[in-house]
This record gives structure tokens, C-alpha cells and sequence, in this order.
């Protein structure tokens, strides 16, 4: 988890770097543009003959080419692209057109001149954005890129967290899997398939967040919560072709789900058994339960060869816990299933 957490704290600086070395070259550009000699233009009116529609499926946005033809020392030009789009322009409309008296090839819609002063102005802006944003960075410690346990040890009464860790509670072990309609609620069940927890899915919604009931059945409590969906972050590692993952996070009653761990005095540290992906419960800073990735034959019940049902899959946990504390680690385990990391490195 260290490890990650100084490759993330490095892509982060890394990415603000570029950033700041992308503005330079777009404020030099812009002063090379500024600085170049202008030669003498022409005014003259152009008709729109064409418009060539091209979709840009890297920025998923449409690129306009407006061709026009137009007349410039007594000589007719056609098929020239006109370099400006403005919404509502159809064929046939006319448009002002700047020529270059030299050649009268070159052309430009009228006002165009100050577009490197305001490309200038933007590249400036980056620049200053991005230094900004990488001295924060580069103090930022770490850790702080750790969202699994955002837990305050400074502010935990040595108290409450000797109870916890002076408990004799015995732990149990406990199953943990997707269920209900297209996977969408989860499940804590005992070996003998008695529900224990689970989180049902009362409402679903594409946009808004969705309605989750959670309900304990060792206490008999439940409550319903809105859960959000799952928005994750990752910064490009330049040349190296992957992406390093920032943050994956959703909502819980509009708070950050690792934050609202965090306020119950819940976090975790990530290891692996194996090939398995496992996580160590902490509350309050004490170590109170152990999830352990399983494959999809998590009760170990089906009778075949398969391999597949042996490899680990998220949202399949081998859980062990005191009951006391079922309601964090539920939670932990259902935050693991819909947010965590590794399942997209």
C-alpha cells in the first residue's frame, strides 16, 4: 500500500509537470505568433459552398470545415477552407474573408489576428495553474493519497480504542457476495447460508443515487441509505501506456463512502495471499476483522474442476469479524466490492 500510494504521490507530480511544460510551449507559440511579421490584407465577401462535419472520437466532440469560394485580385478561388465555425451557418451564407495581399491563398476570417493573444492568455493561466498545483503535490505527503484508512489516530480517546482491543468478543467467519436482481444488492451470509447482513437494492436510477436498505440481522436494526455511483480518477503515466488510478469513490447520504468509513472509526490495509487480495479491518486503529478475496464459489460448495471458480474475484469475501462490529466491516466489505482499485490495475 506504501508502495501505490509514492507511485500515485509521483504520477501526480509527474502529470503536473507536463502540464506546466504544455502551457510554456503554448505561451512561447503564442508570443512567436504575437512577434511575427504581418503582411498587408485585403477585405473581401465569401460563400459558403460546403460544411464537412468530422466526429473526434478521442475528445468525443464534432469538428466543423467550412469550405467557401471567394474572389481576391480579380481572381476566383474555390474549395478553400475558411479556419472559422460559427453555430447556425448553412451553405450559401456569405462571410467576410481576409486575404493576404502577397498570396492570396492564404486567408483567415477577419478577427482571427487576436487569437493568439488570447491563447496567450490561457497558456498563462495553465502555466501558473499548473505550478501552483504541482508545488501542492510535491508537499503532500504520501499517505495522504491513501483513501483505505482516513481514520484520525490523533483524535481517538486511548480509551475507547483499549476497549476495542481488550475485547474477548469471538470472531466468526462469514461470507460475503453479490445478489439480488443484475448483482446489484450484496450479502453476508454464515456457512450454513443464515443471512446476516445484507444490503438490498429498494431503488435503482441511472443519474441520481440509488436507494440501498441496510438491514442487521443479528440486531434486527436497518436503515436505508442513498448510494451514489462509483466516480474514479486516474492520471496518464506518460509513455508507459497505463493509467495510475487517483481515486474511486462514491457516495454514501452524500458523503465520500472512505470518509464515512473513516467518521465510524473504520479503515483498512490492502495485502495479498497469493493471488489473493486481502484487507486488514481496522477501527479506531485496532485490528478487528480480516476479508480475504475468494473466487465465485465463495462458500466452497460447487463440485467442479473449473479452475475459473477458484481465482479471486471482487465482491467475493471471505470475512472474519466479531458481530459488534458488523455493521463498519459490512460496510468495508461492500465499499471493496464497488470501489476499490485493483480490480481495474
Amino acid at each position: 500500500m506504501e508502495l501505490f500510494n509514492k507511485i500515485r504521490k509521483y504520477s501526480n507530480v509527474r502529470f503536473w509537470f507536463g502540464f506546466a511544460a504544455a502551457s510554456i510551449f503554448i505561451v512561447v507559440f503564442s508570443i512567436v505568433a504575437i512577434a511575427a511579421p504581418k503582411g498587408e490584407v485585403e477585405l473581401t465577401t465569401g460563400t459558403i459552398s460546403d460544411i464537412i462535419e468530422e466526429y473526434d472520437a478521442i475528445n468525443n466532440a464534432t469538428d466543423y470545415h467550412v469550405i467557401i469560394t471567394y474572389s481576391a485580385a480579380g481572381k476566383k478561388y474555390e474549395n478553400a477552407e475558411y479556419g472559422s465555425y460559427s453555430y447556425g451557418m448553412k451553405i450559401g451564407d456569405t462571410v467576410e474573408v481576409e486575404y493576404s495581399v502577397e498570396d492570396p491563398t492564404i486567408i483567415n476570417a477577419p478577427g482571427s489576428e487576436y487569437i493568439p493573444f488570447v491563447t496567450l492568455i490561457v497558456g498563462a493561466a495553465a502555466l501558473i495553474f499548473s505550478i501552483i498545483s504541482a508545488k501542492k503535490a510535491i508537499k503532500r505527503s504520501s499517505e495522504d493519497y491513501n483513501e483505505y484508512d482516513r481514520v484520525d489516530l490523533t483524535k481517538i480517546d486511548p480509551a475507547v480504542a483499549d476497549e476495542i482491543r481488550s475485547s474477548t468478543e469471538p470472531k466468526n467467519n462469514y461470507f460475503f457476495h453479490f445478489t439480488g436482481k443484475m448483482n446489484q444488492s450484496y450479502a453476508l451470509e454464515d456457512e450454513n447460508h443464515r443471512m446476516i447482513y445484507e444490503a438490498k437494492l429498494r431503488q435503482f436510477t441511472l443519474i441520481k443515487d440509488s436507494t440501498y436498505e441496510f438491514i442487521n440481522h443479528i440486531t434486527g436494526a436497518s436503515e436505508e441509505m442513498k448510494i451514489g455511483h462509483t466516480v474514479s480518477q486516474s492520471i496518464s503515466n506518460g509513455n508507459f501506456g497505463f493509467k495510475v488510478p487517483i481515486s474511486s469513490a462514491f457516495k454514501v447520504n452524500g458523503v465520500s463512502n472512505w470518509d464515512y468509513l473513516a467518521e465510524k472509526g473504520f479503515g483498512f490495509q490492502f495485502s495479498m495471499n497469493g493471488i489473493k487480495p486481502c484487507f486488514n479491518v481496522k477501527r479506531y486503529g485496532v485490528d478487528v476483522a480480516y476479508i480475504e478475496t475468494t473466487g465465485a464459489d465463495v462458500f466452497g460448495e460447487k463440485e467442479t474442476k473449473n479452475p475459473l471458480y477458484k481465482l479471486p474475484v471482487n465482491g467475493f469475501f471471505r470475512v472474519e469479524c466479531r458481530d459488534s462490529d458488523l455493521d463498519g466491516v459490512f460496510m468495508t466489505c461492500f465499499s471493496i466490492a464497488r470501489a476499490v482499485f485493483y480490480e481495474n490495475d
